[in-house]
């Protein structure tokens, strides 16, 4: 009975040994399996290595020239002083010019006094020749009417005398013919006095309406001589402005004075003359050298790139994102300058300053990594480019 016990225990432990080395295998296949996958099927970056790259920051010279002839009055012009855009470096003497400028001002008021003052006289003097205008047509108007009337009466003694005579003895003395007569007579002249009246009217109408116009006309052309001076004047104060403001020579943008010439008070200074220049700091870049075979055909501009602090570990300190501006054209001792932006250099760790070493690494292909050790052994075609340099990098 205890044999018995005994074979049966050995064949379990015999069933067990087989279903872990099963076990063990299985783990085996799939992990050497998903190894191959990745090893052929994954792409990963590759990237050519800076040999040596720095922080740059991009500067501008900006010449101080000056625009203006005359004799300097004062100078701001320091070596390493800090200016901003519009700091007065050098002030020209411009006394004769802001003269001129008052008096071209005052006599821009003066004109615009006069004109204001004639624009008014206009004005009152059209309204008044329309006034007169109405009066006068009622009073020529009513002439015409006392002319009419006298026609009338001129008619009705007519009528009268013409109605005696037909009359004659039956009836009718000589002294009422005679009256009617002299009565007709007087309405005739009548008739003709008021016709001579209502004439004469009209023409003083048309001769008053005629002057008002005349003198109205005079007032305009008055105030378009004025106005044609104002326009000259005003011309010549703006062109004196800007000769004033000529000879107060500023900085052209924020910078430092990193030239300067001596111009002490006193000095004439040439217009055009070079007095300095102010270098002003623009947005930082990367210079990096690169070995030609990893840079010549393979680095191009807008290739992206990973940049790395020397002295501070990528795991802690992080990395900043960049992309390639320019390539050199031409090798200088088996090196290609490459010119590099930051994309986000604010989102940095380290604080990114002039100067700082830093490693550049720009991503020139991607391909998996049994092309990477194929095309670097050299026994396959090279992959997209690879020929054996550089370096992988998983993404």
């Amino acid at each position: 009975m205890a044999s018995v016990s005994f074979t049966r225990t050995l064949r379990a432990l015999g069933t067990d040994r087989f279903a872990g080395a099963g076990t063990a295998m299985v783990i085996a296949v799939v992990a050497i399996g998903g190894w191959l996958a990745w090893f052929v099927l994954a792409r990963v970056d590759v990237v050519a290595t800076s040999l040596e790259a720095r922080v740059a920051v991009e500067r501008s010279v900006h010449p101080v020239v000056s625009v203006a002839a005359g004799r300097a009055v004062r100078s701001e012009l320091a070596l390493g002083r800090r200016v901003e855009a519009g700091d007065a470096l050098v002030v020209l003497d411009s006394t004769e010019e802001e003269l001129r400028l008052d008096e071209r001002r005052a006599r821009t008021e003066s004109l615009e006094r006069q004109i204001e003052a004639i624009e008014r006289e206009i004005a009152a003097r059209r309204d008044a020749h329309e006034a007169s205008g109405s009066s006068d047509d009622a009073a020529l108007r009513a002439s015409e009417l006392e002319h009419r009337t006298a026609e009338l009466a001129a008619e009705l003694a007519a009528e009268e005398l013409a109605r005696l005579e037909r009359l004659g003895s039956g009836g009718v003395s000589e002294s009422d013919v005679a009256r009617a007569r002299l009565e007709s007579q007087r309405a005739a002249a009548d008739v003709e006095r008021t016709l001579i009246l209502t004439e004469k009217l009209g023409v003083d109408v048309r001769r008053a309406a005629s002057e008002r116009e005349a003198a109205i006309d005079a007032l305009v052309r008055e105030r378009e001589r004025l106005a044609g001076e104002l326009a000259a004047v005003r011309a010549d104060a703006r062109s004196l402005e800007n000769a004033v403001r000529d000879r107060v020579l500023t900085a052209p943008a924020d910078g430092e004075i990193a030239d300067a010439v001596d111009v002490a008070v006193g000095t004439f200074v040439e217009r055009g003359a070079p007095l300095g220049a102010i270098v002003s700091s623009g947005r930082l870049a990367i210079s990096a050298d690169f070995a030609a075979g990893d840079a010549v055909g393979r680095i191009r501009p807008g290739s992206p790139a990973h940049v790395t602090f020397v002295g501070f570990p990528r795991a802690e300190y992080g990395e900043l994102a960049a992309t390639v501006r320019s390539v050199g054209t031409e090798a200088q001792d088996g090196r290609v300058r490459v010119e590099l932006d930051l994309d986000d250099p604010g989102s940095s760790v380290v604080p990114v300053q002039h100067g700082m070493p830093v490693r550049v690494e720009v991503v020139v292909e991607r391909a998996s990594p049994l092309d990477i050790v194929l095309a670097s052994s050299g026994r396959a075609r090279p992959v997209d480019g690879v020929q054996g340099s550089g370096a992988a990098r998983s993404r």
